[in-house]
C-alpha cells in the first residue's frame, strides 16, 4: 500500500501544502526517507507495478492510493 504520498523533494511537499483547499486536518510525522523518493509517487506507482510483474507467483495483491 502507497502511504502517505511519496513526493520527489521538499519543494514537492511544499508545492502539495499550498495547493491544498483547507489546511491538514493532521500533523504529518513523516521523516524524508518515508516522505520522498526518486521519481516522486509516480515512479514509486511504477515500481510497484514493475515489482508485481516480477514477483507475482508471491504476491496476491499490491495497492495504492
Amino acid at each position: 500500500m502507497c502511504n502517505p504520498p511519496f513526493y520527489e523533494d521538499e519543494q514537492d511537499i511544499q508545492e502539495g501544502l499550498e495547493a491544498k483547499a483547507e489546511l491538514p486536518s493532521a500533523v504529518c510525522l513523516g521523516t524524508s526517507n518515508e516522505m520522498m523518493t526518486t521519481g516522486g509517487e509516480v515512479q514509486f506507482v511504477k515500481q510497484m507495478v514493475d515489482e508485481s510483474q516480477q514477483l507475482q507467483e508471491k504476491i496476491r495483491f499490491s495497492t495504492t492510493p
